[in-house]
This record gives structure tokens, C-alpha cells and sequence, in this order.
């Protein structure tokens, strides 16, 4: 019986010691804009980037957990002619910021809807390729970088807050990488 009681009194300190509510959880589902500690934005209206014939260059910048600075820059370069037609969307994170990377270390990951983002991810805070298009006359057209498939999907970063990260995301659609569309992110949020 003293065994029992010992084991009881050492698992309920265990209980309360781990439910500490001032320490943020430390991952974040792709997509999910709701929760305690979820700070959810939705961009109304849209932001969208589109190649615009026969050059285009636009930056768009989040700043994903409202200090005034921006966290996130997204940055979409394109030019054409008649025998050759590039273009490419890369992303840079600022100072104590870091991007997910994908299936190679300089290209983003591009998250699908509910994919756990957390410390399991490999992370950089270099400029990362997200899409690369070239084309030339008479050629077969090479792409680079996870985000070739068209369709919506989840850019994954996390922000240094102390010892921890704050997980988030950024939703965005992309039509043959010619064109971006920036709908809504969210962040774990230490309100």
C-alpha cells in the first residue's frame, strides 16, 4: 500500500508539473486557423502574383506574428521572348525566422492541408526555391522546386520566442507557377 501511495503522489506531481499553460505548444496542423494558441489572419482580399508578359518582378511580405516586422518575403521573378520563357518564386525568411524545407535543403516543402508542423522538419533560414520554370525554344521545359503540382497548398516556418518556436503557415495556391495566391497563415499564438 505505501508503494501505491508513493507512485501515486510521484505520477500526480508529474501530472501538474507538464501541464504548464505558459509554455506554448510546440507544433502547428497546416491549415487549422483556430485554437487556443492559434493566431489566425486571413488575407481579404487575396493577395495574388502573376507573370504578367514579357517581365514581371513583385515582392509580397507577412508579417505572420505582428510585431510590426516583417517575417516572411516571397519573391516572384519572370521574363519572356519568343525562344525563351523563365520565371521562378522563392521565399526568404528574416532575422530569427526559418523556412521547411523540402525533398532538397534549397527548395521549400510544399505541405499538404493537416500536415504536422513542428521541430521534426529540417529548417533554414536561407532563401529557399519553391518553384523554377525555363523554358526554351525547341526544348523541353525544366522545373525546379517542390511546388510544381498546381493546386492549394502550405508553406511551413517557425519564429525563435525565448527557448521555443512559434509553428505557423502560410496558405497559398499556385496555377502552373505562374501564378500565386496568397489566402490566409496562421501562427501559434503567446496570447
Amino acid at each position: 500500500m505505501k508503494r501505491h501511495t508513493i507512485f501515486s503522489a510521484i505520477l500526480i506531481t508529474l501530472i501538474f508539473m507538464g501541464c504548464n499553460k505558459d509554455k506554448l505548444p510546440q507544433l502547428i496542423y497546416a491549415g487549422l486557423g483556430s485554437g487556443e494558441y492559434t493566431a489566425y489572419t486571413k488575407v481579404d482580399p487575396p493577395h495574388q502574383i502573376m507573370f504578367e508578359y514579357p517581365s514581371s518582378a513583385e515582392n509580397y511580405e507577412i508579417d505572420a506574428d505582428g510585431d510590426g516586422t516583417s517575417d516572411l518575403k516571397f519573391v516572384f521573378i519572370g521574363s519572356g521572348s519568343s525562344t525563351h520563357t523563365s520565371f521562378s518564386m522563392n521565399v526568404e525568411s528574416m532575422e530569427d525566422v526559418e523556412v521547411c524545407t523540402g525533398s532538397e535543403s534549397t527548395w521549400a516543402a510544399m505541405l499538404l492541408n493537416n500536415a504536422i508542423i513542428d521541430d521534426n522538419k529540417n529548417w533554414t533560414n536561407k532563401t529557399l526555391i519553391m518553384h523554377n520554370y525555363n523554358y526554351t525554344y525547341e526544348s523541353a521545359v525544366v522545373l525546379t522546386g517542390d511546388w510544381t503540382s498546381e493546386g492549394t497548398y502550405f508553406i511551413g516556418f517557425r519564429i525563435k520566442d525565448g527557448k521555443d518556436y512559434r509553428y505557423g503557415w502560410v496558405k497559398i495556391t499556385t496555377e502552373n507557377g505562374a501564378s500565386w495566391v496568397f489566402s490566409s497563415y496562421a501562427i501559434i499564438s503567446n496570447i
